[in-house]
């Protein structure tokens, strides 16, 4: 992950004035690798007139800072099939063979880690796990399209929609949690509909089949006629069934300590507002259909 910094400097101060201090003020070097007790950084620094520009990279984070930042090696480790990678400034002989230099210069070493069998064994399961998954999606996709091929057809497109949810509450979404905070149920769980809103990707999907589910009832009878009395008795039991069912949802959000980035805040409140609209608009579909 990147950090760019921009700072501006005088690189002459004006007599009478203090030297404006550069921020990191400790980075020279065009290229250079700083650690500390919980990352080790790759730095990068150019210096046009003024105007001091620095990248750094997380390289490695070793816990419990490895859960506020993704490091580089995280990412890659997995990708050359060993566990991680341990770092070390060029001075020390034993931290492995120099992987980077600058101008002939040494600026990091670095030794994989291998992974034991377990490791490995655990890996390719969840690789198996993920492809499996991406099938699945293509089927189901695949399936719910057929479905819609007839638009007067709503006994079809509802059971594709229950389908879907069984298939939805049958595969285990928070095997998922290390490649999104949307699989994971730390940030959000609701015990409201069992594995259908277990994190924040359930419960998008389920929410979305409840809106189509909702769509296809209302595009195959449009011009629909009930007694004003049935009508108003409809509108009030979906009311009353939705907005419970929107309180819980609200209740599982997850608020981390540390705040919530953009992302993460939609992937909570984009399922709701889908599963409030299909409520509302269920509602809206009932009161005008008195005769």
């Amino acid at each position: 992950m990147w950090f760019p910094t921009v700072t501006e400097t005088q690189q002459t101060p004006p007599p009478g004035e203090a030297k404006a201090e550069q921020q990191p003020d400790s980075l020279v070097d065009p290229v250079s690798a700083t650690f500390s007790p919980f990352y080790t950084m790759l730095n990068v620094v150019k210096v046009r007139g003024s105007r001091r520009a620095v990248s750094s990279v997380v390289l490695h984070a070793v816990p419990p800072a490895d859960d506020l930042t993704e490091s580089l090696d995280s990412r890659v480790a997995p990708l050359q099939g060993v566990a991680s990678y341990e770092f070390a400034p060029p001075q020390d002989a034993r931290g492995g063979p120099v992987v980077l230099s600058y101008r002939g210069q040494p600026v990091l070493r670095a030794l994989p880690r291998l992974a034991d069998p377990g490791e490995v064994r655990f890996r390719s399961a969840s690789m198996l796990r993920a492809r499996g998954t991406i099938a699945l999606v293509i089927f189901v996709l695949a399936f719910l399209a057929y479905a819609w091929r007839d638009r007067r057809s709503l006994s079809e497109r509802l059971f594709a929609i229950v389908v879907v949810l069984g298939v939805a509450a049958l595969v285990p979404w928070n095997s998922f949690s290390n490649a999104s905070r949307v699989f994971d149920p730390a940030y959000y769980f609701s015990k409201l509909a069992g594995p259908l809103t277990a994190n924040a990707a359930a419960l998008s999907i389920s929410s979305a089949l409840v809106l189509i589910g909702v769509y296809a009832v209302i595009r195959a009878h449009p011009n629909a006629r009930w007694p004003r009395l049935y009508a108003a008795i409809g509108a009030v039991v979906t009311l009353g069934i939705g907005v419970p069912f929107a309180s819980n949802i609200v209740r599982g959000i997850g608020q981390p300590p540390w705040g919530s980035t953009p992302g993460l805040w939609l992937s909570w409140e984009v399922p709701l507002f889908g599963f409030i609209f299909a409520v509302l608009l269920a509602t809206y579909w009932l009161l005008r259909m008195p005769m």
